[in-house]
């Protein structure tokens, strides 16, 4: 959670929180050092005071956990861009940004019942990984997402055991940062044609005005394009559109 000293500093006083002892600068530079320090943890999210009240950040803060210890809950809102760049592609951040590198394994599983989306996945670097479990489906004309971290066998067993036989396995390679107070993630998919770039921001339905960092050329929004859906990526026939295609090269 944001400290009130960054974007409600009218709420930062001593005076309701007597756990306050640092000046509004020195809390901010405090959140700075610990937002750098979470870049890239697979359960990183920023709750920002981009919200009507503290009641709000509350309810967000609520249901980011909710969702990652594997409480159905409605699926965070967010923006997907198509970017202009091919292969082995890499951000060209300042200096002053922190980046950090991931390598993940996404598996689609055959969907049961009311799923419209069931996969898991396998996030890390240098041999050390985390390994998640997602389904997501429609309730009441609202998408839900449940997620919950598995073990490296139950990995295993679900992939030979409910393995969707027309689906891939998508090789990707992330990048996350955080730029002007907002967390970003870059997805190269390595092994689908075109090997397309994705920038992926998750932000608040109260936060819809989003500033893309400079260093990244867009193409195109496809948040609501199914063509750029990681499942239908991942089928056996997948093609990029030849437009598309030129136009990230």
């Amino acid at each position: 959670m944001v400290t009130a000293a960054d974007g409600a500093e009218g709420f930062y006083q001593g005076q309701n929180n007597e756990a306050r002892y640092e000046s509004s600068q020195e809390a901010r530079d405090l959140d700075k050092r610990l937002i750098n320090a979470w870049v890239g943890h697979p359960h990183f999210s920023i709750i920002d005071n981009k919200v009507q009240n503290f009641k709000k950040k509350v309810d967000k803060c609520v249901e980011t956990v909710c969702r990652y210890i594997g409480l159905p809950t409605p699926t965070s809102f967010y923006k997907k861009f198509l970017l202009r760049a091919r292969g082995q592609f890499q951000v060209n951040a300042p200096k002053n940004v922190k980046m950090e590198f991931f390598q993940i394994e996404e598996i689609f599983l055959v969907t049961q019942g009311d799923m419209v989306e069931n996969f898991v996945k396998k996030t890390g670097k240098n041999d050390s990984f985390t390994y998640n479990h997602e389904m997501r489906s429609y309730q009441s004309g609202e998408r839900i997402e449940r997620k919950r971290q598995i073990s490296a066998r139950e990995y295993i067993e679900m992939i030979e055991q409910q393995r969707h036989p027309k689906r891939k396995i998508l090789q990707k390679v992330r990048q996350c940062f955080i730029f002007e107070q907002q967390y970003f993630l870059v997805e190269t998919y390595l092994n689908i044609d075109g090997k397309p770039s994705f920038l992926r921001i998750e932000t608040s339905k109260e936060h819809k005005e989003i500033k893309i960092p400079e260093f990244l050329m867009v193409v195109k929004e496809v948040t609501h394009d199914d063509v750029y859906s990681s499942q239908n990526m991942a089928d056996v026939d997948y093609k990029m559109p030849a437009n598309d295609k030129k136009a990230i090269s």
